[in-house]
């Protein structure tokens, strides 16, 4: 174990500790804003608009809209505003999926081979070793990182079709590549199968079943694994290529990897509910019990990534990477790109019950991001994580 990752284990005690805490907390206020840095944020990267979110004490404190949804219209950025959150989608999926091992619909370490039948891979030995914790923590060996979306008049896939032949991630077929459990490599596409697991398993569409299980009872209500319909467009943002050209929106077949569409103010809810809340709101918020939290939170066997930030580990549905300068304080995390332009990020510090969320909706919001991000983790006299440098991030040596 590095030290770096040294510590992570204790995560669940952690989590303990504060669940007992349960003081009442006072009106709080953003140990920063972000208003006075957001017009040097956006014009240094060329991004249209943003909205950042912070949460102290597991309470979301700030939802600050800076810039345009739209350049032609000039509409501004608000906490309403909604935004494809990309592979945040996959932290948000993985609730739903949780919520259903909870209930044992499903469990945890059976094979998916169980529940799917025909199965939609190739069959091979290593069918048998491929599991639910294993898809969540990106230990499944399967391909396929990520999906390029359709286009306006492309015709979406169904989960299976996008299984046995991805027309948006390069014709690629799902297949198990390395042998499960053995280490770790991202795949949007287990998340595509965990989709269909947990389609199979509750007999709803994962946006219905996402929705009423998940996005609802957080009160997350402009928030959906839907495209947004007719009777919402002047909230949805309009995303921007590097040269400030609208790009078309792009839907998905893969929604647990890259369908949700959310709001700063929805998706500040769903970071807060993570967290130790005002008493008596405890990780989770009724929606999955905190032994569920601490479960996610926890790193997986050979799950050692390099997700933005060396010596990461991963959970269940997120990242977790030891802050340092800190005896056992750990940041959980995960970015979000449907490329070009929605990027994403959302991040929480447990101990602290803190958090940080942001949506962007141009190319240069990839960069962003991340300076938003490490201006965040500079206030909140915690630990800190080498790629955030005087407020930047800058990539670990190791990183492509």
């Amino acid at each position: 174990m590095t030290s770096r990752t040294r510590g992570l284990v204790g995560l669940t005690t952690i989590l303990g500790v504060f669940a007992c805490s349960g003081a009442r907390s006072p009106a709080l206020e953003p140990k920063s804003s972000f208003q006075p840095v957001g017009s040097a944020l956006l014009e240094r990267h060329d991004v249209p608009g943003a909205v950042i979110a912070q949460i102290e004490l597991g309470q979301v404190v700030s939802v600050e809209g800076l810039g345009y949804a739209d350049l032609e219209t000039e509409t501004p950025v608000t906490g309403d505003t909604v935004f494809q959150a990309g592979s945040v989608s996959k932290s948000v999926a993985a609730w739903a999926l949780m919520k259903l091992a909870q209930e044992e619909r499903i469990e945890l370490d059976i094979p998916l081979t169980y529940y799917l039948r025909p199965w939609p891979l190739p069959s091979t030995p290593q069918s048998a070793l491929l599991t639910l914790r294993r898809v969540l923590s990106h230990t499944g060996g399967t391909n396929v990182p990520g999906y390029l979306g359709f286009g306006p008049g492309e015709n979406v896939q169904t989960l299976r079709e996008s299984i046995r032949g991805a027309t948006d991630a390069h014709d690629a077929r799902l297949e198990i590549e390395r042998t499960p459990g053995t280490d770790w490599k991202y795949s949007g596409g287990g998340y595509t199968l965990a989709e269909l697991v947990a389609e199979v398993v509750s007999g709803r569409h994962f946006p219905d079943l996402a929705y009423r299980t998940v996005l609802a009872p957080l009160g997350m209500t402009r928030s959906s694994f839907r495209r947004p319909g007719s009777r919402t467009p002047h909230r949805l943002a309009t995303s921007y290529a590097k040269d400030a050209t609208p790009v078309p929106l792009r839907r998905y077949a893969a929604r647990a990897a890259a369908g949700l569409y959310t709001t700063g103010n929805d998706l500040a809810k769903w970071v807060a509910a993570l967290l130790v809340g005002p008493a008596p709101q405890l990780p989770g918020r009724g929606v999955i019990t905190p032994h569920t939290v601490a479960m996610m939170l926890s790193p997986q066997p050979a799950s050692d990534c390099d997700l933005l930030f060396s010596g990461c580990r991963f959970g269940l549905g997120y990242a977790l990477a030891r802050l340092d300068g800190t005896r056992d304080e750990m940041l959980v995390y995960h970015p979000g790109d449907n490329l070009p332009g929605w990027h994403s990020f959302v991040a929480a510090i447990p101990s602290r019950r803190s958090g940080f969320a942001i949506l962007t909706n141009g190319a240069g919001g990839r960069a962003l991001r991340l300076d938003a991000f490490c201006t965040w983790l500079a206030s909140q006299n915690s630990g800190t994580l080498p790629e955030c440098q005087g407020g930047r991030y800058v990539a670990p040596k190791s990183a492509d």
